[in-house]
């Protein structure tokens, strides 16, 4: 590395996307974009909402050295989607690649911060933002696109997207209502009616990465399933080591919120095998996601 460059820092995350969202607004006001706001950070989505014939756009900028230049954002895909239907937004990918103008440096993917030479850009336009991932993931990778498509399933009020990705011999049971189903048959025969329940009920999701075997919390209010009530009990919730679960929030005609706490496990074959429902309003819903978010 060059005495002009070999004290300064790496090139982060941040700073890769700085300089796609740069690429970015340059494109949009040369396209006769109106931009209406641009976000700081990285992980807020979207990072830019722009306006072009009366029609809204949301804009997810996803960056990284050239040779890595991403394809896909899980997450990002997901939050795009969830604000593309709340705005009746278009929800647009901007993939970028970034790399030294030096060509030392750039054979050996060298990024830093403030390079004086400066960068090469690779951005090639828009790619429509949808649910489906047509590239290979990792099994991590899918199965933390798994359960966004099931928390997006409960916010679209349909499940058959989720159908695939269930074990025949998937167990479901309710915590707050002791509900259990033991087949996949069982399990999308209850969403399917559940479905049409929930076609008029605004839903929102989001992800909580668990931690431990297990977690004891001391819930305030307890909806037995029998109906009846129970105050300052400790609960035990299964939570899969590592595994990663969600919340759906269901917002009332009334504003009132009511939820679902969301633990999932897979089989060897990343398959969803269990699926086991929590109440995270009656577990203190506040403290719960502090802890886990």
């Amino acid at each position: 590395m060059s005495s002009s460059t070999k004290n300064l820092k790496p090139m982060n995350r941040q700073a890769m996307w700085d300089i796609g969202a740069e690429a970015v607004v340059n494109y949009l006001i040369k396209n006769n974009y109106i931009i209406d706001s641009v976000n700081t950070n990285c992980n807020t989505y979207p990072n830019i909402v722009a306006i072009k014939d009366n029609k809204l756009y949301g804009i997810l900028i996803d960056a990284n050295e050239v040779r890595k230049q991403p394809e896909y954002s899980i997450k990002g895909t997901f939050d795009m989607l969830r604000f593309a239907r709340r705005f009746n937004a278009v929800p647009l990918y901007a993939s970028i690649g970034i790399g030294s103008v030096n060509a030392e440096k750039f054979e050996n993917q060298i990024l830093v911060d403030g390079d004086p030479e400066g960068y090469y850009v690779n951005f090639e336009g828009f790619k429509d933002i949808k649910y489906k991932i047509d590239v290979d993931l990792s099994d991590i990778e899918l199965k933390e696109y798994i359960i966004n498509l099931l928390g997006y399933c409960y916010e679209v009020s349909d499940f058959s997207k989720i159908e695939k990705y269930i074990a025949d011999d998937c167990k479901w049971y309710s915590f707050f209502s002791g509900y259990e189903y033991k087949s996949k048959k069982e399990i999308m025969n209850y969403y399917n009616k559940k479905s049409k329940l929930m076609k008029n009920t605004k839903m929102n999701y989001f992800l909580i990465k668990f931690i431990g075997d297990w977690f004891e919390i001391k819930v305030s209010e307890l909806e037995l399933p029998d109906g009846k009530k129970d105050h300052n009990k400790i609960v035990r919730i299964p939570q899969p080591g590592g595994e990663i679960g969600l919340v759906v929030e269901q917002i009332m005609d009334n504003d009132e919120k009511v939820g679902m706490a969301v633990t999932i496990g897979f089989n060897e074959k990343g398959l969803i095998n269990d699926i086991y429902i929590g109440d995270p309003y009656a577990m203190n819903f506040d403290d719960y996601y502090k802890i886990y978010k």
